[in-house]
């Protein structure tokens, strides 16, 4: 089965506060290659991967949004990480 139906689809509403912080224009101010190997890593739904990119973005100094990239992976949330790491990359 497809890894997306496994995410019960009434947690969606529900994001903790820190993903609020998270936005497609925020994310969009970290390095491009960064942005693009954290897309690559959601599509193929590898969470370990994400785990060690997510340390990166910590290391930029934005640490919010290293939170809020984590609370997502945690809770398996690809669609919506895709969906803002697609935004972001597009700025």
């Amino acid at each position: 089965s497809d890894w997306s139906s496994d995410v019960c689809s009434s947690d969606l509403g529900q994001h903790p506060a820190g993903v609020a912080a998270l936005s497609a224009e925020r994310l969009g101010q970290l390095p491009l290659q960064l942005l693009e190997e954290l897309r690559i890593a959601t599509l193929g739904g590898k969470k370990r991967r994400l785990d060690e990119l997510i340390r990166k973005v910590r290391e930029t100094e934005d640490a919010g949004s290293a939170q809020a990239l984590q609370e997502l992976v945690d809770m398996y949330q690809y669609d919506a990480l895709t969906q803002l790491l697609e935004q972001a990359c597009h700025r």
